[in-house]
Protein backbone atom coordinates (compact mmCIF):
# COMPACT_ATOMS: atom_id res chain seq x y z
CA UNK A 1 0.00 0.00 0.00
CA UNK A 2 2.51 2.12 1.15
CA UNK A 3 4.00 1.57 -2.84
CA UNK A 4 1.14 2.18 -4.34
CA UNK A 5 0.32 -1.25 -5.11
CA UNK A 6 -2.08 -3.07 -4.98
CA UNK A 7 -2.04 -5.90 -2.56
CA UNK A 8 -4.36 -8.88 -2.21
CA UNK A 9 -4.62 -11.01 1.19
CA UNK A 10 -7.14 -14.09 1.27
CA UNK A 11 -8.43 -15.66 4.89
CA UNK A 12 -10.22 -19.22 4.12
CA UNK A 13 -12.73 -20.07 7.00
CA UNK A 14 -14.61 -23.26 7.92
CA UNK A 15 -18.26 -23.00 7.12
CA UNK A 16 -19.49 -25.81 8.45
CA UNK A 17 -20.98 -24.43 11.56
CA UNK A 18 -22.34 -21.33 9.71
CA UNK A 19 -23.55 -19.37 12.56
CA UNK A 20 -20.08 -19.51 14.06
CA UNK A 21 -18.41 -18.82 10.80
CA UNK A 22 -21.02 -16.08 9.51
CA UNK A 23 -20.66 -13.97 12.88
CA UNK A 24 -17.15 -14.98 12.93
CA UNK A 25 -16.08 -13.42 9.41
CA UNK A 26 -17.92 -10.08 9.78
CA UNK A 27 -15.66 -9.60 13.47
CA UNK A 28 -12.73 -10.63 11.49
CA UNK A 29 -13.74 -8.40 8.28
CA UNK A 30 -14.64 -5.34 10.77
CA UNK A 31 -11.27 -5.98 12.74
CA UNK A 32 -9.43 -6.33 9.76
CA UNK A 33 -11.05 -2.96 8.30
CA UNK A 34 -10.15 -0.66 11.01
CA UNK A 35 -6.43 -1.60 10.93
CA UNK A 36 -5.96 -0.76 7.50
CA UNK A 37 -7.24 2.34 8.71
CA UNK A 38 -5.30 2.90 11.49
CA UNK A 39 -2.32 1.92 9.55
CA UNK A 40 -3.16 4.36 6.56
CA UNK A 41 -3.89 6.87 9.36
CA UNK A 42 -7.43 7.68 9.00
CA UNK A 43 -8.32 6.25 12.00
CA UNK A 44 -12.12 5.85 12.54
CA UNK A 45 -13.11 9.33 11.26
CA UNK A 46 -12.54 8.01 7.68
CA UNK A 47 -16.15 7.33 5.82
CA UNK A 48 -14.11 4.45 3.26
CA UNK A 49 -11.64 1.81 3.34
CA UNK A 50 -8.82 2.45 1.09
CA UNK A 51 -8.99 -1.29 0.38
CA UNK A 52 -12.31 -3.70 -0.98
CA UNK A 53 -13.00 -6.56 1.03
CA UNK A 54 -15.05 -9.64 -1.30
CA UNK A 55 -16.36 -11.98 0.76
CA UNK A 56 -17.43 -15.64 -1.46
CA UNK A 57 -18.57 -18.66 -0.37
CA UNK A 58 -17.02 -21.61 -1.35
CA UNK A 59 -19.99 -24.28 -0.79
CA UNK A 60 -23.68 -22.84 -1.08
CA UNK A 61 -23.19 -19.77 -2.32
CA UNK A 62 -26.98 -18.73 -2.03
CA UNK A 63 -26.28 -19.43 1.91
CA UNK A 64 -29.34 -22.10 1.73
CA UNK A 65 -30.15 -23.13 5.09
CA UNK A 66 -32.15 -25.84 3.27
CA UNK A 67 -28.64 -27.70 2.34
CA UNK A 68 -27.24 -27.71 6.13
CA UNK A 69 -30.44 -28.89 7.49
CA UNK A 70 -31.14 -31.41 4.71
CA UNK A 71 -28.21 -33.31 5.81
CA UNK A 72 -28.21 -32.99 9.68
CA UNK A 73 -32.22 -34.33 9.50
CA UNK A 74 -31.03 -37.23 7.46
CA UNK A 75 -28.40 -37.53 10.07
CA UNK A 76 -30.86 -37.33 13.17
CA UNK A 77 -33.45 -39.94 11.16
CA UNK A 78 -30.64 -42.59 11.21
CA UNK A 79 -30.61 -42.08 14.77
CA UNK A 80 -34.26 -42.62 15.66
CA UNK A 81 -35.07 -45.33 13.61
CA UNK A 82 -31.79 -47.42 14.27
CA UNK A 83 -32.47 -47.13 18.28
CA UNK A 84 -36.34 -47.61 17.74
CA UNK A 85 -35.85 -50.89 15.32
CA UNK A 86 -32.92 -52.16 17.37
CA UNK A 87 -34.69 -52.17 20.23
CA UNK A 88 -38.25 -53.26 19.17
CA UNK A 89 -36.99 -56.34 17.39
CA UNK A 90 -35.89 -57.38 20.99
CA UNK A 91 -38.83 -56.38 23.25
CA UNK A 92 -41.65 -57.93 20.64
CA UNK A 93 -39.67 -60.95 20.93
CA UNK A 94 -39.78 -60.70 24.65
CA UNK A 95 -43.40 -60.20 24.42
CA UNK A 96 -44.78 -62.74 22.25
CA UNK A 97 -42.32 -65.37 23.70
CA UNK A 98 -40.13 -66.12 21.09
CA UNK A 99 -37.20 -65.27 22.72
CA UNK A 100 -37.58 -68.42 25.18
CA UNK A 101 -38.11 -70.17 21.72
CA UNK A 102 -33.84 -68.90 21.07
CA UNK A 103 -33.01 -70.62 24.64
CA UNK A 104 -33.79 -73.50 23.42
CA UNK A 105 -31.65 -73.48 20.07
CA UNK A 106 -28.29 -73.84 19.23
CA UNK A 107 -27.42 -70.24 18.87
CA UNK A 108 -25.21 -67.84 20.96
CA UNK A 109 -26.33 -64.56 22.80
CA UNK A 110 -23.91 -62.82 20.02
CA UNK A 111 -25.57 -64.58 17.08
CA UNK A 112 -28.64 -63.56 18.26
CA UNK A 113 -27.41 -59.76 19.00
CA UNK A 114 -25.22 -59.95 15.25
CA UNK A 115 -28.36 -60.94 13.25
CA UNK A 116 -30.60 -58.54 14.41
CA UNK A 117 -27.54 -55.34 13.94
CA UNK A 118 -27.02 -56.91 10.89
CA UNK A 119 -30.46 -57.34 9.33
CA UNK A 120 -31.61 -53.58 10.82
CA UNK A 121 -28.63 -51.79 9.88
CA UNK A 122 -28.82 -53.04 5.83
CA UNK A 123 -32.22 -51.88 5.66
CA UNK A 124 -31.23 -48.72 7.09
CA UNK A 125 -28.06 -48.39 5.30
CA UNK A 126 -30.29 -48.94 2.08
CA UNK A 127 -32.92 -46.46 2.91
CA UNK A 128 -30.10 -43.18 3.93
CA UNK A 129 -28.85 -43.72 0.58
CA UNK A 130 -31.99 -43.94 -1.18
CA UNK A 131 -33.16 -40.57 0.57
CA UNK A 132 -29.72 -39.14 0.31
CA UNK A 133 -29.85 -39.47 -3.49
CA UNK A 134 -33.73 -38.99 -4.16
CA UNK A 135 -34.43 -36.06 -1.38
CA UNK A 136 -30.95 -34.10 -0.30
CA UNK A 137 -29.63 -34.54 -3.67
CA UNK A 138 -32.64 -34.76 -6.10
CA UNK A 139 -35.58 -32.46 -4.03
CA UNK A 140 -33.03 -30.33 -2.05
CA UNK A 141 -30.42 -30.33 -4.66
CA UNK A 142 -27.11 -30.16 -2.17
CA UNK A 143 -24.35 -31.31 -4.93
CA UNK A 144 -22.55 -34.50 -4.05
CA UNK A 145 -20.28 -36.58 -5.56
CA UNK A 146 -20.53 -40.60 -6.04
CA UNK A 147 -17.27 -40.84 -3.97
CA UNK A 148 -19.20 -39.31 -1.19
CA UNK A 149 -21.58 -41.17 -1.32
CA UNK A 150 -20.21 -44.11 -1.12
CA UNK A 151 -17.89 -43.12 1.65
CA UNK A 152 -20.56 -41.71 3.68
CA UNK A 153 -22.66 -45.42 2.85
CA UNK A 154 -19.23 -46.77 4.68
CA UNK A 155 -19.65 -44.14 7.81
CA UNK A 156 -23.28 -44.91 8.23
CA UNK A 157 -22.68 -48.67 8.22
CA UNK A 158 -19.86 -47.93 11.10
CA UNK A 159 -22.66 -45.64 12.58
CA UNK A 160 -25.18 -48.07 12.55
CA UNK A 161 -23.40 -50.82 13.98
CA UNK A 162 -22.50 -48.11 16.91
CA UNK A 163 -26.39 -47.16 17.86
CA UNK A 164 -28.15 -50.18 16.79
CA UNK A 165 -26.02 -51.90 19.96
CA UNK A 166 -27.20 -48.86 22.16
CA UNK A 167 -30.47 -49.69 21.16
CA UNK A 168 -30.47 -53.27 22.15
CA UNK A 169 -28.80 -52.20 25.39
CA UNK A 170 -31.92 -50.18 26.41
CA UNK A 171 -34.23 -53.27 25.12
CA UNK A 172 -32.18 -55.25 27.59
CA UNK A 173 -33.23 -52.14 30.23
CA UNK A 174 -37.11 -51.58 29.15
CA UNK A 175 -39.20 -54.92 29.98
CA UNK A 176 -42.18 -53.21 27.43
CA UNK A 177 -42.48 -51.00 24.63
CA UNK A 178 -43.91 -48.20 25.89
CA UNK A 179 -41.15 -48.38 29.00
CA UNK A 180 -38.60 -48.71 25.89
CA UNK A 181 -40.28 -45.22 23.88
CA UNK A 182 -39.79 -43.63 27.78
CA UNK A 183 -36.33 -44.54 28.24
CA UNK A 184 -35.08 -44.12 24.48
CA UNK A 185 -36.72 -40.67 23.86
CA UNK A 186 -34.46 -38.55 26.38
CA UNK A 187 -31.60 -40.76 24.65
CA UNK A 188 -31.65 -39.87 21.28
CA UNK A 189 -33.27 -36.08 21.69
CA UNK A 190 -29.86 -35.34 24.01
CA UNK A 191 -27.93 -37.25 20.71
CA UNK A 192 -29.55 -35.22 18.36
CA UNK A 193 -29.09 -31.50 20.14
CA UNK A 194 -25.98 -32.12 21.02
CA UNK A 195 -24.47 -33.92 18.11
CA UNK A 196 -23.17 -30.66 16.69
CA UNK A 197 -25.56 -30.71 14.02
CA UNK A 198 -28.36 -28.16 15.42
CA UNK A 199 -25.93 -26.17 17.49
CA UNK A 200 -21.96 -26.26 16.85
CA UNK A 201 -20.22 -28.02 19.20
CA UNK A 202 -17.85 -25.19 20.03
CA UNK A 203 -20.45 -23.26 21.10
CA UNK A 204 -21.21 -25.31 24.20
CA UNK A 205 -19.42 -25.58 27.45
CA UNK A 206 -15.87 -27.04 27.82
CA UNK A 207 -17.07 -30.14 30.24
CA UNK A 208 -20.44 -30.71 27.93
CA UNK A 209 -17.86 -30.89 24.82
CA UNK A 210 -15.94 -33.66 26.83
CA UNK A 211 -18.94 -35.43 27.35
CA UNK A 212 -20.33 -35.65 23.91
CA UNK A 213 -17.13 -37.24 22.64
CA UNK A 214 -18.53 -40.60 24.35
CA UNK A 215 -21.96 -40.30 22.25
CA UNK A 216 -21.51 -41.78 18.35
CA UNK A 217 -24.02 -39.49 17.40
CA UNK A 218 -21.10 -36.37 17.83
CA UNK A 219 -18.60 -37.88 15.58
CA UNK A 220 -20.77 -39.14 12.23
CA UNK A 221 -22.22 -35.88 12.45
CA UNK A 222 -18.67 -34.09 11.81
CA UNK A 223 -17.97 -37.28 9.77
CA UNK A 224 -20.97 -36.05 7.74
CA UNK A 225 -20.61 -32.72 7.69
CA UNK A 226 -17.24 -33.89 6.35
CA UNK A 227 -17.46 -35.83 3.92
CA UNK A 228 -20.77 -34.38 2.08
CA UNK A 229 -19.91 -30.70 2.41
CA UNK A 230 -16.54 -30.17 1.52
CA UNK A 231 -16.02 -33.72 0.05
CA UNK A 232 -13.33 -35.26 2.77
CA UNK A 233 -11.93 -38.69 1.87
CA UNK A 234 -10.39 -41.28 4.18
CA UNK A 235 -7.60 -39.96 5.33
CA UNK A 236 -9.59 -36.80 6.94
CA UNK A 237 -12.40 -38.69 8.22
CA UNK A 238 -10.75 -41.55 9.56
CA UNK A 239 -10.85 -40.28 13.17
CA UNK A 240 -14.08 -40.08 13.20
CA UNK A 241 -15.06 -43.61 11.97
CA UNK A 242 -12.22 -45.20 14.57
CA UNK A 243 -13.95 -43.17 17.17
CA UNK A 244 -17.61 -44.41 16.15
CA UNK A 245 -16.51 -48.30 15.56
CA UNK A 246 -14.72 -48.04 19.46
CA UNK A 247 -17.64 -46.47 21.39
CA UNK A 248 -20.17 -49.16 19.20
CA UNK A 249 -17.67 -52.32 20.37
CA UNK A 250 -18.16 -50.71 24.16
CA UNK A 251 -21.98 -50.56 23.65
CA UNK A 252 -21.62 -54.00 22.12
CA UNK A 253 -20.00 -55.52 24.84
CA UNK A 254 -22.10 -54.08 27.50
CA UNK A 255 -25.42 -54.75 25.83
CA UNK A 256 -24.35 -58.98 25.40
CA UNK A 257 -23.58 -59.01 28.94
CA UNK A 258 -27.40 -57.64 29.63
CA UNK A 259 -28.80 -59.35 27.10
CA UNK A 260 -27.28 -62.58 28.12
CA UNK A 261 -29.10 -62.25 31.65
CA UNK A 262 -32.05 -61.56 29.66
CA UNK A 263 -31.63 -64.78 28.01
CA UNK A 264 -31.55 -67.13 30.71
CA UNK A 265 -34.36 -68.86 32.17
CA UNK A 266 -34.60 -67.04 35.28
CA UNK A 267 -35.58 -63.68 33.84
Amino acid sequence: MEAGKTPSIQLNVDATAMTLAGNGTTDIAAIFNQEILNFAGHGESSPSVPIAMTIRSKFNANLDLIWFTGVMQLVNDITVIAIVLAGAAVIREREHGTLEHLIVMPVTPFEIMAAKVWANGLVIVVAAQVSLWLVVGGLLGVPFTTASSALFALGTATYLFSVLSLGILLSTIARTMPQFGLLSIPVFVVMEMLSGGISPIESMPAALQAIMQASPSTHFTSFAQAVLYRGAGVRVVWPQLLATATIGLVFLAIALARFRQTMSPDR
